[in-house]
């Protein structure tokens, strides 16, 4: 990576809040982990001073990005249009792999927002921020040193990511071929990532419908009747693993109906998903009435299914090969849809129960695909 020397004007392109374990070449894009103590041009360690992490400091620790192998040459509005493009794919992959209940390195779609910066130094330095209005926009003036940006709260600021290169250069593949497939992966990317701020000035209300429409965006579940898209949800599941578990399997804490004979656990936790998001969307700030799994669930649990969901359709439509590791995540789907609360701590330790639950039903899969494998060669 080659940065320029410090001129008249320069324009720096970085992720301020997180750091990659190693970097990442997506087409002409290159995404490189900053250090403040390691050897490189001083302009950009001025750059980056404004941003800081939770202890009032500024973050010793970022992602800066290069184009053709430099950093630090002007974009023109197409190239900052095809980043940006690129950044909504970059949080959807890092949410895709995200674990949830971990005492560190969580990270949210606000956790991968990027700045594409323009710097004047004749003029100082300083910055002009453009920010809108419903009327239009408001753009201010700030002068070097006076400029400041905190991390928002809900991110864990220095953060070291482990970003699946190969997931996203798959996805990014898909997305610049500028067919009927990369328009709804677009959309369904986009809509998870707004689903998945966690921003306190963002209604769950808000999160349910935009986590329902992501999942609408999938060809086979673009449909607006509940018993229809619920069918297409299971069905893109069960091609991969077959059959779910049946509905008696849940706890009876989630026993709150009559359910249709033949139905299976995926169905059923999809239409009570969109029945929540039914009463949300259509004038209520209360998801209804007999509902199995609460609000704060439905978003939990789509989080984990729905970028697997994704994943799942482009494995159908020849664009993506799922991973054993995407095999087991969809596979713990089940499990996770029977616990009795999502939420849950053991007793004495205080530990969260998801995480045990996800790595018990994920050794299943792995075993189970282990003994298929043995079966195979003990057949040939």
């Amino acid at each position: 990576m080659k940065i320029v020397p410090a001129e008249a004007s320069r324009m720096l392109t970085f992720f301020p809040w997180v750091t990659l374990r190693s970097r990442v070449d997506v087409g002409p894009f290159g995404l490189e982990p900053w250090d403040a103590e390691a050897p490189g041009e001083e302009w950009v360690k001025r750059v980056l001073a404004p941003y800081r992490g939770h202890p009032n400091r500024p973050v010793s620790k970022a992602t800066v990005v290069s184009r053709r192998g430099t950093v630090g040459e002007q974009w023109d509005d197409k190239v900052v249009e095809e980043f940006f493009r690129l950044r909504e794919l970059i949080s959807f992959v890092a949410l895709t792999r995200r674990r949830f209940f971990q005492h560190s390195g969580y990270i949210n779609d606000v956790s991968l927002r990027a700045v594409v910066q323009r710097v004047d130094w004749k003029q100082g330095g300083g910055v002009t921020r453009h920010s809108r209005r419903r009327d239009g926009r408001r753009i201010v003036y700030s002068v070097e040193g006076v400029y400041r940006v905190d991390a928002p709260e809900q991110v864990e600021a220095e953060a070291t990511l482990d970003l699946d290169g190969d997931l996203v250069n798959a996805l990014w593949k898909v997305l610049s071929k500028g067919d009927a497939c990369s328009t709804w992966l677009e959309n369904a990317i986009t809509l998870f990532n707004l689903a998945n701020t966690d921003d306190d000035t963002v209604r769950e209300h808000t999160e349910i419908v935009l986590m329902v429409s992501s999942a609408q965006a999938l060809p086979r579940l673009h449909e607006f009747e509940e018993g229809k898209v619920a069918t297409a949800f299971a069905k893109v599941l069960d091609e991969v693993l077959g059959p779910t578990k049946e509905v008696a399997s849940l706890p009876k804490s989630r026993d709150t109906g009559s359910v249709r004979k033949g139905m299976g656990l995926r169905e059923l936790w999809f239409r009570d998903l969109y029945r929540t998001r039914g009463s949300i969307a259509h004038g209520a700030l209360s998801p209804g009435e007999n509902r199995r799994w609460s609000l704060r669930e439905h978003l939990l649990l789509a989080s984990h299914i729905i970028p697997l969901t994704v994943l799942a359709e482009l494995s159908k439509a020849g664009c993506y090969t799922l991973t054993d590791g995407d095999r087991d995540g969809i596979h713990a789907f089940d499990g996770l849809l029977c616990m009795e609360d999502c939420f849950a701590q053991e007793e004495h330790t205080m530990s969260w129960r998801w995480p045990k639950v996800l790595l018990g039903e994920e050794r299943e899969a792995a075993i189970g695909r282990v003994l298929v494998e043995l079966g195979s060669l003990s057949d040939s």
